[in-house]
This record gives C-alpha cells, sequence and structure tokens, in this order.
C-alpha cells in the first residue's frame, strides 16, 4: 500500500519537511497533487473569485463615476459636470452626434470652472447617460479576477521558495513582503491591457441611446493597438502602475500590521464578539490609506491611459511625461485635481469588503457542504 502523498501548499509545491521517501514515489505523487491541485483552485476560483465578482459589481457606480472624475481634466460648459470622451471625436465610421461638448484647455491657468463633486456626477451620469453606464468598464475589471486569483495561486508559494534561502536568519516579515510584491508586479504587468481597456471604457460618456465609442474590451484592445501600437498602446502607463503597486503593497501591509498588533491575539479574540469586525476594519482602513497615499500616481495613471485613445482631444498630453503632465495638471487645475475622487474610493471600501466577506463565507459554506475535499483546503 503506497504511503499517503505529503500535503501541498497552496501553489502545488511539497514542503521542504517531506518525507525523504517521496522523491521515490513522485512519479505517483505528481498526478495526485496536479489533479489535488486543480480540484483546489476551482473551489478557490468560485470562493474567492465570486466574492470579489460581487464585491466589483456592488462598487461599478463608484469605481465608473471615479475614473470619469480622474480622467476629466476641464469642462468649458456650466454647470461643471464631468468630461470623459465622447463620441463626436470618434473615428469617422463611428462618429455619432451629442448635445453636449467637452474640450481640453489649451493654455495655462487655472480652470474658472470648478471640478465637479463626486455625487453630481453621480447623478449626471444616470440623468445623461442612464443607469447602465455606471457599468461601463467593469467587464474588463470582472475578467481580470480569475486571472488574478490564477496568477496568485500558482506563483505566490513559488516567489516564497525563491526568497528563503535569502533571508535565513532574518526577519521573516520580509518573505511575505518579497513575495507579495513580486507577485504584484507580475499581475499588474499581465493584466494590464485588461486595466487600460477597462479605463477607456469607463472614460466613455456617450448619450443613451447612441452607440459608444467602443464595442467592448477585445474592441478597445484592437483599435489601440491598430492606433498605437502594441508596447504603446496596451501598456501606456505602465510604469506608473508598478511604481504605485509596489509601494501600495508596502503601505497595505505596514498598515495592517500596525493596526493588528492593537488587537487581542487570535487566541483570545475568538471569545470576542467584536474581533471579527475589527480586523475587517483594520484591513479596510489599511486599504484606503495605501489608495490615499499613493492616489496622484493613480490619477496620473488614468491620464496616460486615455491619452490617445478614441474621442480624447490631444491638446499636447499626448507627449507628456508623468512629471510634466503632473506639473501641467497642478497648473491648470490645482492640487485637488490630483484626489478627485477619492471620496469615492473611502464610502466603497468597508461596504465592499462586507459584501466580499459575506458572500465569500456564503460559498463557502455551499463548497464545504457539496465537496468533502474543501474541509482540507485553506478555503
Amino acid at each position: 500500500m503506497l504511503p499517503v502523498p505529503p500535503p501541498l501548499t497552496s501553489g502545488g509545491t511539497i514542503p521542504s519537511n517531506s518525507s525523504p521517501s517521496a522523491p521515490l514515489l513522485a512519479p505517483h505523487f505528481r498526478l495526485l497533487h496536479r489533479l489535488e491541485n486543480l480540484q483546489l483552485l476551482g473551489l478557490h476560483l468560485m470562493c474567492t473569485g465570486g466574492s470579489v465578482a460581487a464585491a466589483k459589481i456592488l462598487s461599478a457606480p463608484l469605481d465608473r463615476t471615479r475614473i470619469l472624475l480622474q480622467t476629466s481634466p476641464w469642462s468649458v460648459d456650466r454647470p461643471p459636470i464631468y468630461a470623459g470622451m465622447y463620441a463626436p471625436l470618434a473615428s469617422a465610421a463611428r462618429e455619432v452626434s451629442t448635445t453636449r461638448i467637452y474640450s481640453l484647455p489649451g493654455g495655462g491657468g487655472k480652470s474658472l470652472n470648478p471640478a465637479p463633486r463626486p455625487f453630481e456626477a453621480l447623478a449626471a451620469s444616470w440623468a445623461r447617460e442612464g443607469p447602465r453606464s455606471y457599468f461601463r468598464g467593469n467587464g474588463a475589471n470582472i475578467m481580470r479576477v480569475p486571472l488574478e486569483i490564477s496568477i496568485k495561486f500558482f506563483v505566490a508559494d513559488q516567489f516564497k521558495v525563491m526568497f528563503t534561502p535569502q533571508l535565513e536568519g532574518r526577519d521573516t516579515f520580509w518573505l511575505p513582503f518579497l513575495a507579495g510584491a513580486a507577485t504584484q508586479s507580475l499581475k499588474t504587468t499581465a493584466l494590464y491591457p485588461l486595466d487600460l481597456a477597462r479605463t477607456r471604457l469607463a472614460s466613455d460618456t456617450t448619450v443613451r441611446g447612441r452607440q459608444g465609442l467602443y464595442k467592448g474590451v477585445w474592441d478597445t484592445l484592437e483599435i489601440a493597438y491598430v492606433r498605437e501600437g502594441l508596447v504603446k498602446g496596451w501598456y501606456k502607463g505602465l510604469g506608473l502602475s508598478l511604481l504605485g503597486s509596489v509601494p501600495h503593497f508596502a503601505a497595505t501591509l505596514g498598515t495592517y500590521e500596525s493596526l493588528n498588533a492593537q488587537l487581542p491575539s487570535a487566541r483570545l479574540g475568538g471569545s470576542i464578539w467584536w474581533y471579527p469586525y475589527a480586523k475587517i476594519g483594520a484591513g479596510a482602513t489599511a486599504a484606503t490609506a495605501a489608495t490615499a497615499l499613493l492616489y496622484p500616481i493613480d490619477t496620473l495613471r488614468r491620464r496616460r491611459q486615455v491619452a490617445g485613445s478614441l474621442g480624447f482631444i490631444d491638446g499636447g498630453w499626448t507627449q507628456l511625461g508623468a512629471l510634466r503632465m503632473g506639473h501641467r495638471i497642478i497648473q491648470q487645475e490645482g492640487v485637488g485635481a490630483l484626489y478627485r475622487g477619492l471620496s469615492l474610493v473611502v464610502v466603497k471600501t468597508l461596504p465592499a469588503t462586507f459584501v466580499q466577506l459575506t458572500v465569500y463565507d456564503l460559498l463557502r459554506s455551499v463548497m464545504l457542504f457539496k465537496f468533502k475535499m474543501a474541509s482540507a483546503t485553506p478555503l
């Protein structure tokens, strides 16, 4: 009778303290490990992916409005609403008329029109474009979920194994940090075209009943490739994304560890009714603080992503680097333009976190009831 194969980590690797006889039975164990890994990934995708998707759908109206505020530099109309990109400036094959015209400022000096308030923009989007406009670009956002989970599932443990020999005898804090930062950088680079498509779709402000600038995610990427090329079209602003992703992860991890240190230990907290809510609040607070700290980089990244898109008035913006773009935004719109839409992040974070954890717990309960194997997984 064959011995039971050693347990797997979430990435499918065999722990270093496995039985010495494991290599002799590796051909037998390898198939079992692969099957278990696929089952584990499937359960992980259903629970984690379903809960994350539910949270993204719930927060889609606020996210889309935030992107509009970030990518709308100036409106020449009053009352101030939002600009975004609009159909009159599309290619001739897709040109449709609208009743409102927007433009970018051509000269220096600050805009005479104040920036729209977030919830005014939210209401104006409903009135002008209809409720479906709240979900423009959300399809690309949902498409990223299973891909992000798969990358993290298969790669995170491999990075931990890679960095472990370099950190022997040192503080173990650096192991999850380095592995997480490397995983975050890989996810950002691999899935960046979907993020660009999401931004361009969300920035389309075509009125209800009219054909939009883009037909969908793949149409957006195809047009970007034809008009701008592969690298400049699909990866415009990637440098800013990488510049912000690793510090964001570090700030989130550091803030969470600091807040978590103020809470009772897990052993003592199990008997306290508010302990789970405090953990959720610590995570949401850490994520919000990190986003607020690096929000100007995110605004610059969004501006870079829409530069050169259909419906975008150039005005010299597409040729600007990050620093010059930031300087021009401050000069023409004020420092507050770099933080436009931040309040929506604060509003959505805690409810979205509660929804995600609630849906996760519900799906996990269903999986535990349906599949006995789920009880042996880290779900």
